[in-house]
């Protein structure tokens, strides 16, 4: 299929698109884990990509559309597919309070960006890893805030109906970690936001104490995927977590974080059976010592 996909670039003159064979997920992922995809591809283009996907569709080929793979586990027998990362539909732009932008936008530029010019609304965002498309999917937040709280629109292409629509932010059905575009197949292309306004100083300051906030509060010197799972019901599952004695327990290289518990670290060497089996000591520890069944946030790939 690797050859046919160059072919097919080639016999429609998509010169815009990177393509790599055998790529690692573990270099396509922040958990640094997971064997290797088929190929990767990298469209320039909002066109380029959509004629890959329409492509690899027409020929029943598997393939995942990644932004910057921040809640990703990778399977250590890869994935017997194409992925296609967004990285290159980057664009942003400002007009008055409303921005438009890429879904591969890391979306720390964004809310940097929307602080530097006084556009209230994005600096508690400031510092959660992954693209915009990545943090509309799952809507993304922290601190009490969350991108669907600043959505307007969101430029969608849903494949079983071979459309392009703008979805308006009252029908994206955003909740906790959960949208439309999670419930129903689809690729988000862009999206428009809005924020308030707000003085520049104060809000690129209130970035930097954000950063901070997270640098002392989570474990961000070692490769993970975030928070492993869902917040219960009631309470917190970091807290749960680290109740149930579990801080610092390991299998393989992966390790429950002694500075935030909900998250699992990449330590060196961990793989995706590693981090599997410590997620499963944890449900087990935390559904016997408080009756709560934690759900996992993270998403899996591969085999």
């Amino acid at each position: 299929m690797y050859h046919r996909f160059l072919s097919f670039l080639y016999d429609r003159n998509i010169t815009d698109t990177v393509v790599y064979p055998g790529d690692s997920l573990s270099r396509l992922t922040s958990f640094r884990i997971g064997g290797a995809c088929r190929f990767s591809v990298f469209p320039g283009s909002e066109a380029s990509l959509l004629a890959s996907v329409d492509f690899l569709a027409r020929e029943a080929y598997p393939y995942k559309i990644l932004g910057r793979g921040s809640n990703i586990l990778a399977s250590d027998r890869g994935y017997g597919g194409a992925v296609l990362r967004t990285d290159r539909l980057n664009e942003l732009s400002f007009s008055g309070r409303e921005i438009r932008a890429g879904c591969g936008l890391p979306l720390p530029r964004l809310c940097y960006q929307a602080s530097r010019r006084g556009i209230a609304g994005f600096s508690r965002l400031f510092g959660i890893p992954g693209s915009l498309g990545g943090a509309i999917f799952m809507n993304a937040g922290a601190y009490g805030e969350t991108v669907g709280d600043r959505v307007t629109a969101v430029r969608v292409y849903f494949p079983e109906d071979g459309e392009i629509s703008w979805v308006c932010a009252k029908d994206c059905t955003f909740s906790y970690r959960k949208s439309l575009f999670r419930e129903k197949k689809s690729i988000i292309l862009g999206a428009i936001l809005n924020g308030e306004p707000g003085t520049p100083g104060n809000l690129t300051t209130l970035c930097r104490e954000t950063m901070a906030r997270r640098r002392a509060a989570q474990p961000l010197a070692f490769p993970s995927a975030g928070s492993v799972f869902l917040r219960p019901e009631k309470g917190y599952a970091g807290a749960m977590i680290e109740g149930a004695g579990l801080c610092g327990a390991s299998v393989g290289g992966a390790v429950v974080s002694s500075r935030h518990a909900g998250f699992i670290v990449n330590t060196g060497g961990a793989t995706a059976a590693d981090v599997k089996e410590l997620i499963r000591k944890i449900k087990e520890a935390v559904l016997e010592k408080y009756g709560v069944s934690l759900e996992t946030e993270i998403e899996l790939l591969g085999d």
